[in-house]
């Protein structure tokens, strides 16, 4: 998945030069790919660090010594406009602090490939409110 870029430097590299130009549905699309991607390392004992849809890696101006106690203690990123409500709560899940409740896999594959493009997030909104439908609090950093 990585390698198609390769001439063009690794997927953090591709996504600061083409993030404006990519809609949802390429998000959405890439995201299917990667993971399974992943899916494959999983299944050959690889380790793969973390992925986000912002275009930027998590935290990014966040000490490395910080973002440990930042996401023990609850907080995530704020989404950007426009991300799908569903892959707040797909994103949430998949940032549990109990990684026995955190989606495997096949079950992330599996959501994004019935997730719903509408309703989407928009800043002014109240994150707490749009997540709440899944019974959690949605504590973010900004």
């Amino acid at each position: 998945m990585i390698l198609q870029f390769a001439n063009n430097g690794d997927l953090q590299c591709y996504l600061r030069n083409h993030f404006l130009e990519l809609d949802w549905a390429t998000k959405i699309r890439m995201a299917k790919e990667i993971s399974s991607g992943i899916n494959y390392l999983h299944k050959a004992n690889l380790v793969h660090r973390d992925l986000l849809s912002s275009g930027v890696p998590p935290f990014k101006n966040i000490e490395r010594a910080d973002i440990f106690q930042k996401v023990i203690s609850g907080e995530r990123e704020t989404p950007i406009d426009g991300t799908p409500i569903d892959f707040m709560k797909l994103y949430h899940e998949a940032w549990n602090n109990d990684p026995n409740l955190r989606p495997d896999i096949a079950e992330i594959r599996d959501k994004l490939n019935h997730i719903q493009m509408a309703p989407v997030y928009h800043s002014n909104q109240n994150i707490n409110e749009d997540i709440s439908s899944i019974g959690k609090s949605f504590i973010v950093y900004k």
